[in-house]
């Protein structure tokens, strides 16, 4: 069942909340062809992938439970699509990840790396018959 909308000022839904089962929630981007333009191939793929940093860490305030993800200076480097920029004050305003935001960029780097396989099994395959 439908939670929650949210809306541009012109009443079009963005995004939402959906109780997806008994035990799962759903959060939801607008991803409509119909909403969309100037749809064109990415020019972001593995190279920006492998520029990106995956740390591990500890919340100053959470020591015991470390955590693995990205530090938001760092990623907003090489993927600011992802990073919302904080302000002054860390506690109040602190730069954050939209961790969902990454899935197609990682989605088209594992293509590339797939083209990249099936490439070398070819050469390989090449390689065996010439033998």
């Amino acid at each position: 069942s439908y939670h929650m909308a949210f809306l541009r000022p012109d009443a079009t839904t963005i995004g939402s909340i959906y109780q997806n089962s008994a035990t799962t929630v759903g959060f939801y981007t607008t991803s409509d062809i119909r909403i969309k333009t100037n749809i064109h191939d990415t020019k972001l793929g593995l190279k920006t992938v492998m520029n990106i940093d995956v740390k591990d860490y500890n919340y100053k305030e959470d020591l015991t439970n470390e955590q693995t993800g990205f530090i938001a200076q760092q990623l907003y480097e090489q993927f600011p699509q992802a990073v919302s920029k904080g302000g002054d004050d860390a506690k109040t305003e602190p730069w954050m990840v939209d961790y969902g935001k990454l899935t197609p960029l990682l989605v088209k780097g594992m293509q590339e790396q797939q083209a990249q396989i099936e490439a070398l099994k070819v050469e390989i395959e090449k390689l065996k018959a010439s033998k």
